[in-house]
């Protein structure tokens, strides 16, 4: 818990990535190519990027 404090580093931008994933993969259920949603999550994390 110190640490928190201690240094200005945290994981919110991971686990906000880690989330967007996951809602991705849950509303493309029955994409069957892999590499059709993978686009899918890249896509969707540029405009994420650019538009903040």
């Amino acid at each position: 818990m110190l640490q928190s404090f201690m240094y200005p580093f945290n994981n919110g931008y991971i686990e906000g990535v880690n989330n967007t994933t996951k809602v991705i993969k849950r509303i493309s259920y029955g994409i069957k190519s892999f590499q059709r949603l993978r686009k899918k999550i890249l896509w969707r994390q540029l405009v994420r990027r650019n538009a903040g």
